[in-house]
């Protein structure tokens, strides 16, 4: 079990990454022409579902947006994601 804890805890966080380079390479926050940081975003859900089944199964009671979900919000001109996760998913096992 905590092989796959760790396993998971890396996919996460190798996920999280992978957002943040993906929104790095398409241009950083707008600048409002009083040189302002202006930030548009978007909540993305997923991993916060299926609460009866904990930790769960990934892509059964929880799954993360898809890279094709970024590219269109990010294609919309949104630079701020949230991705709500349950604690539980990242650590399955309590004190770990």
């Amino acid at each position: 079990m905590v092989e796959r804890s760790g396993v998971f805890l890396r996919t996460a966080c190798a996920l999280s990454l992978l957002v943040v380079m993906h929104l790095a390479t398409r241009g950083g926050p707008a600048i409002s022409q009083a040189g302002e940081l202006t930030y548009t975003g978007v909540n993305l859900s997923g991993a916060e579902f299926g609460q009866g089944s904990l930790p769960g199964t990934y892509n059964s009671a929880y799954t993360y947006p898809t890279n094709a979900e970024v590219d269109y919000y990010t294609n919309k001109g949104m630079n701020t994601l949230r991705m709500p996760f349950r604690w539980e998913r990242l650590q399955r096992t309590p004190n770990a």
